[in-house]
Formats: structure tokens, sequence, C-alpha cells
């Protein structure tokens, strides 16, 4: 790596008509105006130019089909400085201010470019993401390369030789570095997951200390309840194979269900009809955080060993919203509040959001996070994703 160096800097602006790329020299006046022989800017003008600007814009620049080439070539000649590289790179510069300068550069002259005059056949061309797809599987995002890599279970990574500076430096610098990062950052979450969050357990445990016997055997109740469902859980991962996707849905949905229909018993007590009455419409009742803190208390430790006793997945498919909304709260009244409706309509940003509400939704996402996976091609992004679909 040592004698990697940059290509030199370019000593003259490249030109567009040596690449073919047309330039449209029409001065803004000259369209405003329309034709006129007054100079002065009209309708027919502004409209002509309108249509012609909105035309323009939806020109394919090709920009992108430049650059793709250009990752391509330098990835097959092992080097960035050579004639054909430089060719594309200097297209590159010109292109990405193509709206701006009025160049014009369609696909036809970009092939006949590329084949006539650089001698490039695409196809003949691999790309570095072909090398990365072979370890990885095709098409596999950055979050599930993550998920293998945690785990170890990349394919063996091909037969042809290491001798391209982008195969060296990710397959021998950076991928090892990731590898290493994934695994000390799994530790570092594993020993937090295993300490018991106070701010998610102090709804059961506080009312445990204050209230009467009757709620507190309503609570014994409830955690013999809650032992069921996980007795249920354990029975339905716990198969010979691996699951299908459905398989897995009837696992999360039997549980859910069986979690969301436990009811207090003993409804004649004044102080636990409270438990299931919502102050406001479709406000979840406080016996809903009641059950959430209770089953993070029960099962918030994460052992080691089979997926079958990982507590983890369970606690957050059974009460995520629950706790993300405790959580929220342990840091003060002001949290923010978004309907279905505008979570859709808004892409929400870190730097939009109060920091309680962040600084709690990281919390439960980093504990949320520390899990193993349920079978070797399930990935987190699997998992999240069929969370979705249950619970919608």
């Amino acid at each position: 790596m040592r004698s990697f160096r940059n290509a030199p800097a370019p000593t003259e602006k490249p030109k567009p008509e040596n690449y073919g790329i047309k330039v449209d020299k029409e001065t803004l006046r000259s369209k405003l105006c329309g034709g006129s022989a007054s100079g002065q800017i009209t309708d027919i003008g502004l409209r002509q130019w309108l249509a012609h600007s909105f035309e323009f814009q939806c020109k394919q620049s090709q920009l992108g089909a430049v650059t793709n080439l250009y990752d391509r070539l330098v990835y097959w000649e092992n080097r960035i400085d050579s004639k054909k590289a430089n060719a594309l790179a200097d297209m590159h510069d010109l292109l990405v201010d193509a709206p701006k300068q009025g160049y014009i550069y369609d696909q036809e002259s970009f092939q006949s470019f590329v084949k006539d005059t650089l001698g490039i056949q695409r196809q003949q061309l691999q790309h570095y993401e072909d090398h990365i797809n072979t370890y990885f599987g095709p098409k596999s995002s950055t979050q599930k390369r993550h998920s293998m890599l945690r785990r170890g279970s990349g394919r063996a990574t091909t037969t042809r030789p290491m001798n391209r500076i982008l195969d060296r430096l990710y397959f021998e610098v950076v991928l090892p570095h990731i590898q290493a990062t994934l695994t000390e950052l799994e530790g570092i979450l594993y020993k937090s997951s295993t300490t018991l969050d106070l701010s998610l357990s102090v709804v059961v445990t506080e009312r445990h200390r204050t209230g009467d016997k009757v709620m507190r055997n309503e609570l014994l109740h409830l955690s013999r309840e809650l032992d069921e469902v996980y007795k249920e859980w354990c029975k339905g991962w716990c198969k010979n194979k691996p699951l299908d996707k459905n398989e897995q849905r009837n696992v999360i949905v039997n549980c859910f269900k069986r979690y969301s229909d436990i009811q207090p018993r003993n409804m004649s007590h004044l102080g636990i009809r409270e438990w299931v009455a919502a102050a406001v419409p479709n406000e979840p009742p406080y016996w809903e955080r009641l059950k959430a803190s209770a089953i993070w208390k029960k099962f918030h430790e994460q052992p080691e060993g089979a997926w079958e006793n990982h507590k983890g997945r369970f606690v957050f498919a059974m009460a995520a919203e629950e706790l993300v909304f405790i959580k929220a709260y342990s840091f003060g009244r002001r949290v923010w509040h978004t309907t279905d409706g505008m979570r859709r309509s808004l892409e929400l940003r870190p730097f939009r959001m109060d920091v309680t509400t962040t600084a709690a939704t990281a919390t439960i996402a980093e504990s949320a996070q520390t899990v193993v996976v349920l079978e070797e091609n399930n990935s987190d992004e699997d998992w999240d994703e069929l969370l979705k679909e249950v619970m919608v």
C-alpha cells in the first residue's frame, strides 16, 4: 500500500467537443425574448424558455454511466492514471455541470465514443462489487453484510489472485477492521444489555412496592402468564430445521396474540380497573406499560448459547413500542409525538428530533441489536422486516 499514489492533477481544462459532448450556446436573453425584435422579454418567450428548460432537465446527462464505467475501468486496469481512465475522468468533470453549461450528451454518443474512440468493451470489465458479491452473495445490503461478518459466515472469497489495489484494500484492510470493530462493539453491547435498566423496570417495581395485596397477587399472575408465553416462544423456535418466513411469522403472531390477551383477573378492585382504563381515546392503558415493564424485568438478560434461549428478541417482539415509550419519558416530559400519517409524510432526522427521544430510541436500538441470528441465512434486516409485517 505504501507505493500507492494519487494520479497527477490535470493541467488543462477538458474540452467537451473532444468527447462528443454538444453545447447549447443559446443565451438566456434570446430564449426569453422569443425572437422579439425589440429585445424585450415576452410571455411567449417565457413559456418557450420554461418548456425548453423542462425538456433539457429531463434529458439524461450520462453522468451515472460515465462514473460506473470509470469505476470498472480503473479496477480492471488496476491504476487510475491511464489514457482511457483520464478521458472518463474528464468526461465526469464536464457532465457534473452539464445543466449549468448547457452540455448535451445522449446515450448513443456516449456508447459510440466509448466503443470507437476508447476501444472499451464494457461487458469485459469486472466491477469490484463483483468480487465482494462473491463473498457476501449478490445484492446483499450493508446491514446484511455486517450481520454475516458478526457470524463469520462469509463465503470463500474467490480463486482470483488478490493483485488489485481495491481488492487488497477491502479484503486485507477494511474488511478485517470492520469485523474486529463489530466483534468489539457486540461484546460491549452484550455486557451493557445484561444489566437491568432501572428506567424500564421501574413501572412494575414501583407497583410491587406501593400496591396492596390484591395488586401484588395480580402481578404474580402476570409473571406466570409471561412464563407461559415464553415457553410457547421457545417451543415455536425449537425445531430440527430452520423455519421459513411463514413459520417464523406464525410463531410471532401466536405469541404476540397470547401476550396481548393477558388481562387482570380481579376487575372488582378499583385500582386494578384503573390499570386497564384509557384516560383519552386510543391511549394505551397503564396495563400495557405495566406488562412491558414486567416482561423486561423478567427477561432482560441476554444469555449466551443457543438462540432458542435468547430472550432479547422475545422481549422486543412483544413490547417494543411500550418500552420505547417508557424509556423516552424517563428523560423528562419533553418528548415529541408523531402520528402514523405524519411519520409517513416526513422523514424524521436526528437533528430535527428532541434529544430525549433520540437518546431513548438509541438506547432501545442498542439493546435490540444485541441479538443472535435465528438461522444462518437470517439477518437483523430480515427480522425487522418480518416484525413490520406482523405488527401492522
